[in-house]
C-alpha cells in the first residue's frame, strides 16, 4: 500500500510539471518583463506600406531571442507571429522594424506583444490614422491616327493631390507593373509587353500637390500574346484599330504606395 501511494504521488507530480512546462510566472527568479517602445507615423494613406519602427528593452535577457506578436486590427486575433508564421524576425540590439498597410481610411489600433525566453510578456498599443491615397493616374497620346512605322508616344501623369508626399515605385512597361497595361489589336488579341523598355527609378518621391510625367514610345516596346506562359510576338506594325488601356500597378516595395490605378481604354488608328 506504501508504495502505491508514493507510485500515485508521482504521476500527479509528473503530470503537474507536464501542464507546467510552457510558461511560468518568474521561472524561479525575479524575472522582468521586457519593455516595448514604438514609433510610427503620425498619419499614413490606404493601400500605403509603413513601417512600425520597435525598440525591446529585456533587463533580464537577450532580446534576439524573443517571440513578437501583432494584432493590426486590435480585434483579439494575431496576424503576425513570429513563432508562427514562416519569416526571420531581424533585431538589432532590440531594434527591428514590422511593414504593413491598411485597405481602407480610418482610425485603427495596432497591438504588439512580446515574450521573453523566460514566458515573461508586455503589450503595446498604438494608434495609426489611416487617410486615403491621393495619387491619380492620367495617360494620353500624342494624337489618334499613325502611319505605319510612326512613332507612337504615350504621357502617362502621376497627380499626387494630397497633403503629403508620397512614395511610388518602378513604373515600366512589364506586366507585373505599368505593363499590366494592356493593348487590344484588330484582331481582338489582347496583348502584352515581353520585357522592360524604359521605367521610372526605384521610389520615386511625388510631393503633395505634385505630379510626376514620363513618355513612352509604343512602338520601341516589344509586346507579345500570352497563352498558358508562352509568349507569342507581336509589333504593332499592321493598319487597323486599335485600343490601349494604362494600368499602374505597384508592388509593396519599402514604405510606397502598393495600390493600382487604371484610365479608360484610349483608341487610335494605324494607317
Amino acid at each position: 500500500m506504501k508504495w502505491r501511494i508514493i507510485n500515485i504521488g508521482l504521476c500527479l507530480l509528473i503530470i503537474f510539471f507536464v501542464l507546467n512546462a510552457g510558461c511560468t510566472s518568474n521561472n524561479g527568479n525575479n524575472n522582468l518583463p521586457p519593455e516595448i517602445h514604438i514609433q510610427v507615423k503620425e498619419e499614413v494613406y490606404s493601400n500605403t506600406t509603413f513601417c512600425f519602427n520597435v525598440y525591446v528593452e529585456d533587463p533580464d535577457g537577450n532580446v534576439a531571442k524573443i517571440r513578437v506578436q501583432w494584432d493590426f486590427e486590435d480585434d483579439d486575433h494575431f496576424d503576425w507571429d513570429s513563432d508562427r508564421d514562416d519569416c526571420y524576425l531581424d533585431i538589432e540590439n532590440g531594434h527591428f522594424k514590422q511593414c504593413h498597410s491598411y485597405g481602407s481610411p480610418g482610425e485603427y489600433k495596432a497591438l504588439l506583444k512580446v515574450t521573453d525566453k523566460d514566458c515573461k510578456c508586455a503589450t503595446k498599443k498604438c494608434n495609426i490614422s489611416v487617410t486615403p491615397y491621393a495619387l491619380s493616374l492620367e495617360a494620353d497620346l500624342d494624337k489618334n491616327v499613325y502611319l505605319i512605322d510612326e512613332s507612337i508616344i504615350l504621357t502617362v501623369t502621376i497627380h499626387n493631390d494630397g497633403s503629403l508626399p508620397i512614395n511610388v515605385s518602378e513604373m515600366g512597361f512589364y506586366y507585373s507593373t505599368l505593363g499590366g497595361s494592356e493593348i487590344t489589336t484588330p484582331e481582338g488579341y489582347i496583348i502584352q509587353s515581353m520585357i522592360y523598355v524604359e521605367c521610372m527609378p526605384l521610389e520615386i518621391t511625388i510631393d503633395n500637390n505634385g505630379q510626376y510625367m514620363d513618355t513612352f514610345d509604343l512602338l520601341g516596346v516589344i509586346w507579345g500574346i500570352r497563352d498558358d506562359e508562352e509568349w507569342t510576338e507581336y509589333n504593332l506594325t499592321q493598319r487597323g484599330k486599335y485600343s490601349i488601356e494604362v494600368i499602374y500597378d505597384s508592388y509593396p516595395h519599402g514604405e510606397v504606395w502598393n495600390g493600382e490605378m487604371r484610365v479608360e481604354p484610349i483608341t487610335f488608328l494605324i494607317i
